[in-house]
């Protein structure tokens, strides 16, 4: 019986950059578009019962990931969170990070203009985190209200997980009211379906 858990680490990697800080002051018209390399090396103690999460809170516009010469993904899209799953590519002792971050004009990844600057770079954190081997996935939990009342709510909870097929599990769930008690509190048992 598997116990579903937040418990897990995180350890920065990046503090937010952008090659555009001087732009908006300068006395040269314009701003700098184009693409930048980031790389960082970190030491990691590896473990067989960790998963390994390469997250990113913000790049723009498009990300080129890689750890250890070996590509993880991509990204288009410079204002929403994502990560790689990298469990596969650590290795005990220095990991080598590398990050291809392109600002050019790229008609397909909105905003297309503004009447702001598109800052180049890994403009919020950026951090590996290691979970457990088994895990809810993070952005992992959908929650639905399909029907809602003074009187009830119809919730639907989905929950995405790194667990093998046919696992058994244990959950536990409750409703909280603003004012912090518990409205509802329900466990269960069950075997995940993928």
């Amino acid at each position: 019986m598997h116990l579903l858990s937040f418990i897990f680490t995180i350890l920065p990697l990046f503090a937010p950059h952008t090659w555009n800080a001087e732009d908006a002051i300068d006395d040269t018209p314009g701003y700098l578009r184009g693409e930048q390399t980031y790389e960082v090396s970190f030491p990691l103690q590896v473990s067989p019962d960790s998963s390994y999460l390469i997250c990113f809170d913000g790049v723009n516009q498009e990300a080129w990931v890689s750890l250890n010469g070996s590509p993880l993904g991509y990204h288009a899209g410079g204002y929403t969170r994502f990560y790689f799953d990298a469990t596969d590519k650590v290795c005990n002792g220095n990991n080598l990070l590398s990050v291809r971050v392109s600002n050019a004009y790229n008609p397909d990844i909105p905003p297309l203009s503004a009447d702001f600057t598109f800052f180049g770079g890994i403009h919020r954190p950026a951090y590996l985190t290691i979970l457990p081997k088994h895990h809810i996935l993070p952005d992992g939990i959908t929650i639905c209200t399909s029907e809602v009342s003074e009187k009830s709510a119809v919730v639907e909870v989905r929950t995405q997980t790194s667990f093998p097929e046919d696992a058994k599990c244990r959950l536990r769930y409750s409703v909280v009211s603003p004012a912090g008690d518990t409205l509802r509190l329900k466990k269960s048992r069950f075997t995940l379906q993928h």
